[in-house]
Parts: structure tokens; C-alpha cells; sequence
């Protein structure tokens, strides 16, 4: 089995220990763009991969067994073509819901009340709230409904964006 980690990617010994064991595993740095992971993807079984551009060559993958992604949403693949050509998607559903939505909202207060900022000479904002303020959550799935859990408990207004909405309206 020919496994290509297409893009550089965190992965521990362990983690590296375990693919070794799959098979011939290949390297590779950087985030490829399309005509670039093609190259890198030549020849291979299993890829994997985070920010590379996946969704565009799945039309022109034709040898590839598995497409392995360390994140949970794949609603953005072409997931029809995919099965037609005998690809499997394999993704890490629900890891990290809550960690992402209380790391998402606390951006959120950090950017509100100048925390990122905070040194000797700039003070945070301690005035001022998130009460009452409309934020718009960008999907809902399930880290969006999280997310939506705790604005909701801070006394937000929620709205959601999907891809069938006009982000341009929602934003105002």
C-alpha cells in the first residue's frame, strides 16, 4: 500500500509508527496547489490531507483507494463523484465540537474586549458585552449548534448561515 501525506501535517511518531505499518509511506511539505497535488498523488493508494485543494481533483483521481482527512465536515467534496470512482472519504467526526466552539467563542471575546492586546500599556475592555449582540454562525452543523449553545447562554442573538442563504443580507 502507497500512503502519501500530500501536505505537511503535525503528526507524531506514533501516528508515523502506525502508517509505516500500512505500507510505503511518502512525505511531502507545503500546501500543494491543484497541479502540484496531482504530482504528489501520482502512483499513490491512500492520500492524506488538510488544506489541500481535494475537492478540485477528485474528478481527475483515478487510482486512489482512501482520502483520509483529520478534520469532520466534508460536505464541501464531491462526495457522488467520489463513490462512483470507488473512493472511500474517511474523516475524524466529533473530536473536537466542544474544544472548537469554546476556542471560536473565545476569539470572539478575546477580539470584543482587546484581550490579544492586553499589556502593560493597553488594558482589555472590561465595559463593554456580548449581550445582546447578534453573531452569525457560518453552518450548522455540529459545531455551529455548539457554538449557537453557549452565544445563547451569554444572551446572543444566533443567526445561521448555509450555503443556500445570501451571507450578504445575514451580515446586515
Amino acid at each position: 500500500m502507497k500512503i502519501h501525506i500530500v501536505e505537511s501535517m503535525a503528526l507524531n511518531s506514533g501516528q508515523k509508527a502506525r502508517l509505516n505499518k500500512l505500507g510505503t509511506v511518502k512525505y511531502f511539505e507545503g500546501i500543494p496547489d491543484l497541479s502540484e497535488l496531482l504530482k504528489r498523488i501520482e502512483n499513490a493508494d491512500i492520500i492524506c490531507c488538510d488544506w489541500t485543494p481535494i475537492d478540485l481533483a477528485i474528478s481527475k483521481i483515478n487510482k486512489i483507494k482512501l482520502i483520509s482527512l483529520p478534520f469532520m465536515g466534508v460536505g464541501f467534496l464531491p462526495l457522488n463523484e467520489a463513490s462512483k470512482k470507488g473512493i472511500k472519504i474517511a474523516n475524524a467526526p466529533n473530536p473536537f465540537t466542544e474544544s472548537v466552539g469554546e476556542f471560536g467563542i473565545g476569539l470572539m471575546l478575546s477580539i470584543m474586549r482587546k484581550i490579544h492586546l492586553y499589556s502593560k500599556e493597553i488594558k482589555p475592555e472590561i465595559s463593554d458585552s456580548v449581550y445582546g449582540k447578534t453573531i452569525l454562525i457560518l453552518g450548522k452543523g455540529k459545531i455551529g449548534s455548539y457554538i449557537r449553545k453557549i452565544a445563547k447562554a451569554f444572551g446572543m442573538n444566533v443567526l445561521f448561515f448555509t450555503r443556500k442563504d445570501n451571507l450578504e443580507s445575514l451580515l446586515k
